[in-house]
């Protein structure tokens, strides 16, 4: 038989009182929060994988120039440029930054010049890299291993 209560007086404590109802929301909520809290902080970040498996070449690169000396374009926003103090900034400024604080090098940016004469000195050995390169000029003479410094040279 199926009882139908007309007022909200007759239907408490029936089945469970509206408090206990209210109390096992709650809980099971709070429940639901923590199992997705730790399942979030269990779950590794391949992000900060610090291992990196230099070659011998790089290596030997690495040890050969504590400073990478850098060419930059110096109006090549947003990706690098000279601002108006006379600092380095840009997409790749932020990069280099990060691989200098994760891995140790140090990066100095040759200042005062154009972006033709910038290319030119990596072409002659003069600097060490060009940070931020576009995609014909790569192309054509810069050989890139992922994870690892780009190192220019002609690729006759």
């Amino acid at each position: 038989m199926v009882k139908f209560y007309r007022s909200k007086k007759e239907r408490s404590g029936w089945p469970f009182p509206s408090s206990a109802l209210k109390s096992r929301h709650i809980v099971v909520c709070l429940i639901i929060l923590v199992m997705i809290f730790f399942a979030a902080i269990t779950v590794p970040c391949l992000a900060v994988d610090n291992g990196i498996n230099w070659t011998e070449d790089e290596l030997a690169f690495m040890e050969e120039h504590k400073v990478i000396r850098l060419g930059v374009d110096p109006g090549f926003v947003p990706f690098e440029f000279i601002d108006e103090n006379g600092e380095y900034r840009g997409i790749a400024a932020d990069y280099l930054a990060l691989i200098s604080e994760k891995i140790g090098l140090q990066f100095e940016i040759v200042k005062g010049i154009t972006w033709p004469e910038a290319y030119d000195m990596a072409l002659a050995g003069d600097i060490d890299a060009l940070p931020a390169v576009g995609k014909q000029v790569k192309e054509k003479y810069i050989s890139c291993y992922p994870n690892r410094i780009t190192i220019l040279k002609e690729l006759s």
